[in-house]
């Protein structure tokens, strides 16, 4: 009785038989500090179970040999067990790969996005910054990372690059060094490609801290590439027409052109037409699907904005249209197949069971342009079809709802070189249109009106002056395009249709490849066309392209000569140039 008495007198008092204390074990700080071989002192303290690895989690620090190291230990310490109660630290050990990796698959978006995110991480991410841990990477790292992508995009002089040539079996270290040295040429990867980067990481860590794994983010600190300024270069229209009429003997890719032209539809969008989205009786082409491809995966989808819109047709092209359709019951017949009420309207197959895949289309396009010396890709008619139609002052709001914007701003960033030109002639259509003009008081000097309206207007005067007077000799070549662009001041794309303009002129001969030529005044200019195209084959229920010529104005109407009057040459760019259906 009386050891039981004393057995709870001492728990009372807070001790044990043994003699420990209960209410110090119970208050014991968190975490723990030891000692390494190397006289430093590590902080561990225990932050929770991993949600991936399904283990422990610590939070450590190591705390270099010094007369201090104790000291700074426990702070060390009691920082890293604020964290945890506040749930502040990162729950996981996980890598900035795979936490990339997860990010791309559980996100929403389209095969063909979901495999240039993979085939971002499996080039860029997981060689270089793939290995450190998700909730320790600096801002710092991801600005070095940047920079190293704007450098060279095979990583060139890296580890993750000596590690990569040696993978193979029959690499040796001669054959990298050789390869490294005489063949490799730094390539940077465009600021773009860099940005659309930047964007999967934050998206990654974004989605970390949804999930509740980490609680900050590096991404916010980093200085990625800003925006490149848009620059559409479309062709010209003597390339187009070359690209129609060489394109001919072959209706499928010729209708295919003619219909990206017209609607200025995306490559997709173009592989997912069908018949039943042409409508003859109303002369409307509906776009409201597109093909999506990643690798030798093919998937049908929404549009690139998950919108549908109609698209007017002229007369012509309803009926090529119509033709083409004949065209393709008549070799549908013939192959003892019919053609189906539904399906796709540019098909490998007879009967239109299969779509083309974008990609084979882009090369099949690539390889024909490239025949005709003529550098352009299949985008690039979509940024024509923009390009004619702002030039011919139809609205921005109907030439962003043709092109599948998703508002005004888009098609006004895109597209201003075009815009300020077209806005400099509609303001001297309407000075001429007023019946009435405000003369100056005779005390005040008339202003003097300028010569040209446009700046590529005056750029042009002004070379063909230097051209006549002999600056330029003939057989001399002109400037680049880089230096004019510096000495007036303008954009790439009005240096062009300067150049244009001289060349229309018969004063210079211009040839892809090469500057151009200042050639003798008198001799008129001889345009070559190689290859040229044989007629249109017979099945084919339509006649072959014929360049559209100016009709003349009406003989009762006495008016002012206009922009759609004039007979001008149709060039990209000339302010005289209008839309012709």
């Amino acid at each position: 009785m009386a050891a039981y008495i004393l057995i709870m007198s001492a728990s009372y008092h807070g001790t044990t038989a043994g003699g420990r204390d209960s209410t110090t074990r119970a208050h014991r700080p968190r975490g723990s500090i030891s000692t390494l071989p190397s006289g430093s002192l590590r902080v561990r303290v225990f932050a929770g179970i991993d949600p991936i690895t399904r283990r422990q989690h610590y939070l450590t620090q190591t705390i270099p040999h010094g007369p201090t190291a104790e000291r700074q230990a426990e702070v060390v310490r009691a920082r890293l067990v604020t964290m945890v109660e506040e749930r502040r630290q990162p729950r996981t050990n996980v890598t900035l790969g795979h936490l990339v990796e997860r990010h791309v698959a559980t996100m929403r978006a389209g095969v063909h996005t979901r495999g240039s995110y993979r085939g971002y991480l499996r080039k860029h991410i997981l060689p270089l910054i793939g290995h450190l841990r998700a909730g320790t990477v600096p801002p710092e790292a991801l600005d070095g990372f940047y920079a190293e992508l704007a450098r060279c995009r095979e990583h060139c002089g890296t580890p993750a690059a000596t590690k990569a040539a040696m993978s193979s079996a029959t690499s040796t270290v001669v054959e990298v060094v050789r390869r490294n040295t005489k063949r490799h040429e730094c390539r940077p990867l465009s600021a773009a490609t860099i940005r659309k980067i930047h964007f999967l990481i934050s998206g990654a860590y974004r989605q970390a801290r949804r999930w509740g794994w980490l609680y900050t983010s590096p991404t916010a600190l980093t200085n990625p590439p800003s925006r490149p300024a848009p620059d559409p270069q479309p062709p010209t229209p003597d390339e187009v027409t070359r690209i129609l009429l060489h394109a001919w003997p072959d209706p499928d890719l010729a209708v295919l052109i003619w219909i990206a032209i017209v609607t200025g539809a995306r490559r997709g969008e173009l592989c997912a037409l069908r018949w039943p989205h042409f409508q003859p009786d109303r002369r409307v082409l509906h776009i409201r699907r597109s093909i999506a491809q990643d690798g030798k995966y093919l998937e049908e989808k929404d549009t690139k904005l998950h919108q549908r819109r109609h698209v007017a047709l002229d007369p012509a092209t309803t009926a090529l249209l119509v033709a083409y359709r004949t065209f393709r019951e008549q070799r549908a017949a013939r192959r003892g197949l019919t053609l189906l009420p539904d399906g796709f309207m540019f098909s490998p197959a007879a009967d239109g069971s299969r779509c083309l895949a974008p990609s084979a289309l882009g090369q099949r396009y690539h390889r024909f342009v490239h025949r005709l010396s003529i550098t352009t890709t299949l985008h690039k008619l979509r940024h024509y079809s923009a390009t004619e139609l702002i030039l011919a002052q139809v609205d921005t709001r109907t030439v962003a709802g043709r092109l599948g914007h998703a508002d005004c701003g888009m098609t006004l960033n895109t597209y201003a070189a075009w815009l300020n030109e077209a806005d400099q002639r509609a303001s001297h259509l309407l000075a001429d249109r007023i019946p009435v003009r405000l003369t100056p008081h005779n005390n005040h000097p008339p202003a003097p009106e300028p010569q040209t309206h446009s700046l590529y207007q005056k750029i042009a005067d002004d070379l063909r002056t230097q051209i006549t007077n002999g600056t330029y000799p003939v057989g001399s070549t002109l400037p680049t395009n880089h230096e004019l662009t510096t000495h007036y001041g303008a954009s790439t794309g009005t240096i062009h249709r300067a150049i244009t303009e001289l060349a229309a002129a018969d004063l210079i001969d211009v040839s892809r490849g090469r500057r151009a030529t200042v050639r003798p005044h008198h001799q008129p200019l001889q345009r070559r066309i190689q290859n040229s195209p044989a007629p249109p084959p017979a099945l084919l229920p339509f006649p072959s392209p014929t360049p559209a010529t100016p009709e003349p104005p009406p003989r009762h109407i006495q008016r002012r000569h206009t922009a759609r009057t004039r007979s001008h040459p149709h060039v990209a760019g000339h302010p005289h140039t209008a839309l012709r259906h």
